[in-house]
């Protein structure tokens, strides 16, 4: 299994509510005998989010990623990492993740709560999304920092333990437009 640990990187039009697909980047890393860092990316991210502290009934975010989307220097790694022994791109096409619940925190990070479907299983999880606007930041844009880990076994993905860590980390970057009104 891949293990998701550099940067994913969501602009999200909270205007139309769709991903901007263009500057839409998951990054991922991958460690092997606790030393060596495998690196690529998925191509493919599609999804809607509507995400307002002041409609927080509203909010939601749905994202999902084409398994098959993978990419990485090494052809041979890139196709290891789409096969059964990992992703099983052919059965499992899509990761898809669909929020349940948000709640603001009084440092205004959000706790994401919902299901994660990877490799046909289906597990809850938790992201906290804090908020990382700079000076650099045009006043229509937010943008916010996930950090959340899973856990590949967790996902019936088991290939290559102990030599490949089961510790997955995500570091999501969302940029998104400020609600309008």
């Amino acid at each position: 299994m891949l293990l998701l640990y550099r940067i994913l990187i969501l602009t999200l039009a909270l205007a139309s509510g769709y991903f901007d697909s263009t500057n839409t980047k998951i990054d991922f890393g991958l460690k092997v005998l606790g030393l060596r860092r495998i690196t690529g990316d998925f191509g493919t991210v599609n999804g809607k989010a509507i995400i307002s502290r002041s409609s927080q009934k509203q909010n939601f975010i749905n994202i999902t990623v084409l398994s098959g989307s993978v990419h990485n220097n090494s052809t041979y790694i890139e196709n290891k990492i789409k096969s059964v022994d990992f992703l099983d791109r052919v059965a499992f096409p899509t990761i898809i993740f669909q929020s349940n619940s948000f709640e603001w925190t009084p440092q205004d990070d959000i706790i994401i709560v919902g299901p994660l479907t990877l490799h046909g299983v289906t597990k809850e999880i938790k992201w906290v999304a804090r908020m990382v606007n700079s000076k650099e930041t045009p006043l229509y844009e937010l943008s916010y920092r996930v950090n959340t880990e899973i856990n590949k076994s967790d996902f019936g993905i088991t290939k290559g333990l102990p030599f490949i860590s089961d510790k997955i980390t995500l570091n999501i970057e969302i940029q998104a437009l400020r609600p309008q009104g």
